[in-house]
């Protein structure tokens, strides 16, 4: 834990990365001489989810020489579209998943790139209209108003100046010079902002077709990526969640773009442009393709893990309230990940406070209960219509101990009718034999 979270020990802690980690320094030095080693253009970083690939990411660069250098792109937010579908159209719904990320990352690149440094880009783009651009419209509408009020006094005074102080060059010369001017610049502006969908080339019976295809981005419009990781000024993309789509063609698609980014460079002053992945482990099954698609990988050991979940769940638990150390280290066995371990404690705080508001002081079932809410979420929904699982469970278990009493009770009324037969017996005998108590 860091001071942040000593500090605000019953506050709720953020589950964003932490960009302030300070065990980074080997993981610093490997991406120090990578970045620097210009053979190495794609790097990943490899570890399950939560092992703290986005904090050691976020930490290097905060206050690195690559701070302004570096563009980020996050798929956390861009839902995969999970198959339910017939096997007929799993082709059709991949190369959908495909097309949905390579628009997301496009998207996402553009944004991150002021407008003025690519002025040339083909993408629809929301522009602001500049200070000069609006001079220029006002003169323009000024010009045009002109040419329909020639008669009022002002033309006339303007003809009249022209005429006296410069014989050679007429009022309306000037007009319609700056007119042409500006309606060149229009249809610059024009060409420039506004995209052509659609261009059909007509000659006699010939016709050719140029139109836009909706599928195959990054082939389609490699040029136009290119240009705008060229002219971006960075250096560095870092890419996360990507491999939770699990479609590894477009990890093919994004390598060639990065051959294609490096060879424009080639030349420049900038060296190279250097793609880094946050991915998990077991993303290729095939040892030969994970080593193909990257130029080094460096392994992420988990932040949490099974050989100190029990002491980050005691220090978060145990040695803040009543909650039994046994409990603590059963929990350890199934708690592997840092956000969910957060998260945990940050509802364990949120219900613990308003239970106080009602007297009752539960810590165990309450952590008890909000780790399987955390594990089982779907199940723990169920219980409020006694379904599910752990209702059952819960159900058996008080069925079961009402079977147990029953069978507890039946017992020691059979042992008590041995016993009373047993001494109505011995009374008998002794009652034979004369013998006295």
């Amino acid at each position: 834990m860091n001071e942040e979270e000593e500090n605000n020990d019953f506050g709720l802690i953020p589950l964003t990365p932490n960009d302030n980690r300070e065990d980074i320094n080997s993981y610093k030095k490997y991406l120090d001489e990578a970045l620097k080693n210009e053979k190495i253009k794609n790097i990943a970083l490899s570890g399950n989810y939560g092992s703290g690939k986005s904090s050691i990411l976020l930490s290097y660069f905060k206050n690195s020489e690559y701070e302004k250098k570096k563009m980020q792109i996050s798929l956390a937010t861009f839902q995969s579209n999970k198959s339910k579908k017939s096997e007929d159209d799993a082709d059709t719904l991949y190369e959908d998943n495909i097309l949905n990320i390579e628009k997301n990352i496009i998207n996402q690149i553009l944004y991150q790139i002021p407008i003025s440094k690519i002025p040339l880009t083909n993408f629809k783009i929301k522009r602001e209209i500049s200070f000069i651009q609006r001079v220029f419209l006002i003169l323009e509408i000024i010009l045009v108003l002109s040419l329909f009020l020639k008669k009022s006094d002002m033309m006339v005074s303007l003809t009249s100046f022209f005429e006296k102080y410069s014989p050679y060059i007429s009022i309306n010369f000037i007009t319609y010079s700056l007119l042409t001017i500006f309606i060149v610049w229009n249809i610059i502006m024009l060409l420039k902002y506004v995209p052509i969908k659609k261009l059909n080339l007509k000659f006699k019976n010939i016709e050719a077709e140029i139109n836009e295809k909706n599928d195959e981005l990054f082939e389609q419009y490699a040029d136009e990526i290119v240009y705008l990781l060229e002219k971006s000024g960075k250096e560095i993309l870092v890419i996360e969640d990507l491999d939770r789509f699990e479609q590894l063609k477009i990890f093919e698609k994004l390598r060639e773009l990065n051959i294609k980014v490096n060879n424009k460079l080639i030349g420049s002053k900038r060296n190279k442009f250097t793609f880094i992945y946050a991915i998990k482990d077991d993303l290729f099954n095939d040892k030969k393709e994970r080593t193909k698609f990257f130029d080094l990988i460096i392994p992420v050991i988990p932040y949490l893990n099974a050989t100190n979940s029990y002491e980050q769940l005691k220090s978060l638990f145990s040695e803040k309230f009543s909650i039994d150390d046994s409990l603590v280290y059963l929990l350890s066995f199934y708690i592997d990940d840092m956000r969910l371990l957060l998260n945990i404690y940050n509802e364990f705080i949120v219900y613990k406070n308003e239970l106080e508001k009602s007297n009752l002081n539960e810590d165990n079932k309450l952590l008890a209960l909000i780790v399987y809410k955390n594990l089982f979420n779907v199940d723990y929904e169920l219980l409020k219509f006694r379904s599910g699982i752990l209702y059952t469970i819960i159900h058996s278990t008080e069925k079961y101990r009402d079977d147990i009493r029953n069978e507890i009770l039946n017992l020691k009324n059979e042992l008590l009718e041995e016993e009373n037969k047993r001494d109505l017996t011995l009374s008998q005998v002794f009652r034979v034999t004369n013998v006295e108590f």
